[in-house]
């Protein structure tokens, strides 16, 4: 089968919602230093934590999209990310909540299940469209989670947050379960085998490894500015608190509607003239964060 608009819109959804379980934690990050009587620098390990059971789940969770049924294994997955995501709500104590943090960021890699998926299903000539329609969605629910987590943090206090994140987990199940596509896999062999072919992939594609390299510094960039700025943003000279901080993110969602458009691009011509310009003004945003940081207008 092919997608149509509203299963991608779904999709999409889905994504922007699971993907958010990662980014929770940042703007939370002073509350929870207050209510552990911990430094600010040591509760930003549930940030980092998080970031790291992320990349656990992408290199040992989605290469089982290959070997089993991807929409059992994104509905499976899901479930385990509430599971995590009660457990740092109800943590006693912060080693807890750092192991709960590690297990939200493992189990919330459905993304990067539902992105081949769409891939796999949708028409070669719409591809790259559909993909950035979910990337779309995948950028929202990053940026977006920063400025819902610092609004209910300041509101409700910070476990509420992850509180909410299981019920939308929950919602989200239940119309993945209903909604999404299946999708059956080629791959006959066991797991040694599948996690084996990653090594002579990276081998035999020159054009993943340049494609891995570039998304590995990008999304380092990525990553660093954004749990740096938490910290900028909570002392001298700004001080301000999780919902103003939170508010950032809203600006960043206008760069995450542009996905479709690159995904258009690249379906039209040539995509490395799209990743050009963005590797650009990514430099320029680091130039103007290095020299103008403490300016919240340039921020």
């Amino acid at each position: 089968m092919t997608l149509n608009k509203s299963d991608t819109l779904i999709m999409a959804i889905a994504t922007a919602f699971i993907v958010a379980n990662i980014y929770y934690c940042q703007p939370l990050i002073v509350l929870i230093a207050k209510e552990f009587n911990i430094s600010a620098a040591q509760a930003g390990h549930t940030s980092y934590l998080t970031q790291a059971g992320y990349a656990v789940g992408l290199l040992f969770l989605v290469p089982l999209g290959d070997m089993f049924e991807r929409k059992k294994q994104i509905v499976f997955t899901t479930v385990l990310a509430v599971l995590a995501l009660l457990m740092a709500a109800t943590a006693k104590s912060f080693i807890i909540l750092e192991v709960a943090c590690f297990l939200i960021g493992f189990s919330s890699c459905v993304p990067q299940l539902i992105l081949p998926l769409s891939a796999h299903l949708a028409a070669p000539a719409q591809r790259g469209k559909v993909v950035g329609i979910i990337m779309s969605g995948l950028l929202v629910g990053i940026l977006a989670s920063r400025t819902l987590s610092g609004f209910i943090g300041e509101i409700y206090g910070w476990r509420v947050m992850f509180y909410i994140a299981a019920v939308i987990c929950i919602a989200i199940i239940l119309l993945m379960q209903l909604r999404f596509p299946q999708s059956f896999p080629n791959f006959n062999g066991n797991y040694k085998k599948l996690m084996g072919s990653i090594t002579s992939l990276v081998k035999q594609e020159p054009v993943l490894r340049e494609a891995s390299a570039i998304n590995f510094f990008v999304f380092m960039i990525f990553g660093s500015f954004w749990t740096n700025m938490v910290l900028l943003l909570a002392n001298n000279p700004y001080d301000f608190k999780s919902d103003q901080i939170g508010l950032f993110g809203l600006v960043g969602v206008a760069g995450a509607l542009t996905a479709p458009l690159v995904g258009k691009l690249g379906d039209n011509g040539n995509p490395r003239i799209a990743v050009g310009y963005g590797l650009a003004l990514l430099f320029i945003a680091q130039v103007v964060f290095y020299f103008l940081v403490h300016s919240s207008a340039f921020l």
